[in-house]
């Protein structure tokens, strides 16, 4: 009995000795300027809005051992020294460093290594193609953001074994048409982000083996050739914000499917576009922004789209 009641009394002190030291910790992450997430006060998320993480934190993060979330403010200075810690967080989910050129190829040696990786954002960083195959072992990943990084197509052929990515945003990036037909292996993509790349249109074709995909951003592109958008049946929502439109792409639209929401604000459409338009009759939404077409001319398009929500303003007088 008395054995009992001592095991009895040694759980309860180390229950309660382990709830004061998590309290503390709140308060150590919060004197820092740390914000965090917790469960069941246990925190599982670390957040650096105005700072990069210093070695205490990364003392802290290794001693709280479930931290899932991790996520650094742009334009801070965290390197590949500080990656080579990141491996003392194996539960690690998400992973958010944008905005940090000291983290190099170097680093996804070590970001390769976190296998329970299913968000990794790398926006502005100084990765190159040659890096990205060190993230080949990432099974689980499903959102990998890579823009405004000095990747290539080339790049794109160390992605392959990424089965599991849902998302891709690789903006302004030096992907090209020829990087598509890479990228349309990936099967389980729903959107892809290729703003402000080097895609012309060419190579749009081959995203029709993407069975899931229903986004597909374009915005900023000077793209040439749009007969490969006809063949992309599957996509509902197509953005192309600002993008160089030449005569008659917007005419394949009309063979897509189930496409549902277009945006071409920023395009400044012309009256010839806007004819082109008129027969996508299944949209839902669209949206224009400022055009080159007249009053008429818009009049028109909504009496050939009626169901459709339109969005946008005729040329000035």
């Amino acid at each position: 009995m008395i054995a009992i009641m001592v095991g009895i009394g040694k759980q309860y002190y180390d229950r309660r000795v382990t709830l004061e030291r998590r309290a503390r910790e709140l308060v150590e992450l919060e004197e820092l300027g740390v914000l965090f997430d917790h469960r069941d006060g246990v925190v599982v998320g670390l957040h650096f809005p105005h700072n990069v993480p210093k070695p205490r934190h990364f003392q802290m993060a290794t001693e709280f051992g479930e931290i899932e979330k991790l996520s650094a403010a742009t334009g801070g200075s965290f390197s590949d020294s500080d990656a080579t810690k990141l491996l003392a967080n194996p539960k690690l989910k998400e992973l958010r460093i944008p905005g940090h050129p000291g983290v190099t190829d170097q680093s996804l040696k070590t970001i390769g290594k976190l296998n329970s990786l299913e968000l990794l954002e790398l926006t502005k960083t100084s990765i190159s193609d040659q890096g990205l195959v060190e993230l080949a072992h990432l099974s689980k990943l499903r959102l990998l953001q890579l823009t405004g990084t000095a990747i290539t197509s080339q790049g794109m052929e160390h992605l392959r074994p990424l089965q599991s990515l849902q998302m891709l945003s690789i903006d302004h990036t030096n992907v090209d048409d020829s990087g598509l037909a890479t990228i349309a292996e990936l099967r389980g993509l729903g959107f892809i982000s290729l703003s402000n790349t080097k895609v012309r249109g060419g190579g749009l074709a081959a995203l029709a083996k993407l069975p899931k995909l229903q986004g597909l951003d374009l915005s900023g592109c000077s793209l040439v050739d749009g007969s490969g958008l006809a063949e992309l049946k599957q996509i509902s929502s197509l953005t192309l914000f600002d993008s160089r439109i030449p005569p008659g792409l917007l005419s394949h639209l009309q063979a897509m499917d189930n496409l549902r929401d277009v945006n071409l604000h920023g395009s400044a459409v012309d009256e010839e576009q806007l004819v082109e338009l008129g027969n996508a009759s299944l949209l839902k939404i669209l949206i224009l922004g400022k055009t080159r077409a007249s009053e008429v001319a818009m009049r028109e398009l909504r009496a050939k789209l009626p169901h459709a929500r339109i969005e946008g303003e005729p040329r000035d007088p």
